[in-house]
């Protein structure tokens, strides 16, 4: 087990953890996070769930790549458990079974890595991560106010799944028991209500402008009153209107 004593400050390198109950397969992970991310510093190699989530509940981490099956708790498990707790830590799930993906997203993982790892996938996991934290330290210094907000949505379309960038969003509305999320060419359906999604978005890019649906505003081309004195948003890149209820018109007073 690795043990690295060296504390935070605000110009230090961020902090990770590795929880993997298989040693050979942490020390491929640990190796390469070293090559493609040398100023990452690495905490510890965790070799079951429990510890790696008491660590997260006493250190200041900003990322833990969490193996999905490990004894005591599982990846998703202590994903769970962070989302309740409000631990603002990064997650990346690390496994050998991509069926996880959709449940893992529920709990606001910031990406999710299949078995065997891929080098340029993993850079990609690590640009991402990059990104947000830079984001998240751009908005607070207070790590227990930080928000991570939904970047990734798992979707399913027939036998495919896949993860969408919220940023292709142009709109969500409310389907019966699903939520139906639309893009610029494309639709899916997930089983997500709209207060969920609301409580996980980014605020200050999607705004909920009806009961039955949420718009990304990156998308919206203009708005404007209709005959019968509605407020209808035309979309950049969909020919679908949206209409907005009298709760949120305060929002495009600005508009």
């Amino acid at each position: 087990m690795r043990n690295l004593t060296s504390r935070c400050n605000p110009q230090k390198n961020y902090r990770a953890i590795i929880a993997e109950d298989e040693a050979p397969l942490a020390q491929v992970l640990a190796k390469a996070l070293n090559t493609l991310w040398p100023t990452l510093e690495l905490v510890e190699i965790c070799g079951d769930g429990k510890s790696a989530l008491s660590l997260l509940e006493k250190e200041q981490l900003d990322i833990a790549f969490l193996d999905v099956s490990m004894p005591y708790k599982t990846g998703i498990e202590i994903a769970q458990q962070c989302d309740a707790k409000n631990i603002p830590t990064l997650i990346v799930l690390v496994t050998a079974y991509p069926d996880y993906a959709l449940q893992a997203f529920q709990f606001n993982v910031c990406d999710y890595l299949v078995k065997p790892l891929c080098r340029d996938r993993l850079n990609d996991t690590i640009k991402r991560l990059q990104s947000r934290l830079q984001s998240l330290q751009g908005e607070q210094e207070s790590p227990a106010n930080l928000k991570n907000h939904l970047q990734l949505l798992p979707v399913q379309k027939g036998l495919v799944n896949r993860l969408l960038e919220t940023d292709e969003v142009c709109y969500f509305v409310s389907d019966q028991k699903y939520v139906k999320v639309v893009t610029c060419d494309e639709t899916f359906l997930i089983r997500k209500t709209l207060a969920e999604l609301e409580k996980e978005l980014d605020s200050k890019q999607f705004w909920r402008v009806h009961r039955s649906s949420i718009v990304n505003i990156k998308q919206i081309e203009h708005s404007k009153k209709t005959v019968t004195g509605r407020l209808e948003l035309t979309l950049k890149n969909s020919s679908e209107k949206l209409t907005v209820s009298r709760k949120y018109l305060h929002l495009f007073k600005s508009l």
